[in-house]
């Protein structure tokens, strides 16, 4: 039996069989609602592409630029340690098919707001 439709069926058994569960269920979706919009809103207000003191949004732009041209990276970001040791590449993985949205550097930050509102959802679960 698929996992999502045993809940479901359950929250319409409970429902139809006690109606204080309602409110909780529509707080429920209002919470994960609210939580979408204000992490998407989020990202296209206050994301800026500003060089700074730590240029990590130019670092990846480059290194999306490369992964169109067939330049896969084996290493991922260094670390805070310095160049000695770098994280896996996952993130750039995940981060690259949000690059064919467009060249803006939000769309290298929507991920991130995108995997906040997956955790929030799984916290519910």
């Amino acid at each position: 039996m698929n996992r999502v439709t045993v809940p479901i069926k359950e929250i319409s058994a409970n429902l139809k069989t006690n109606k204080t569960y309602l409110p909780a269920y529509i707080l429920i979706v209002a919470a994960l609602g609210f939580g979408f919009f204000s992490r998407l809103v989020s990202v296209f207000t206050y994301t800026t592409f500003d060089i700074g003191g730590a240029p990590d949004q130019v670092r990846d732009a480059f290194l999306y630029m490369n992964m169109w041209q067939g330049n896969l990276p084996i290493l991922g970001p260094e670390s805070s340690k310095g160049a000695v040791y770098h994280l896996p590449p996952l993130y750039y993985y995940l981060v690259f098919p949000f690059t064919i949205l467009g060249a803006n550097p939000v769309f290298q930050a929507l991920p991130n707001a995108l995997f906040s509102f997956y955790q929030s959802l799984y916290l519910f679960i």
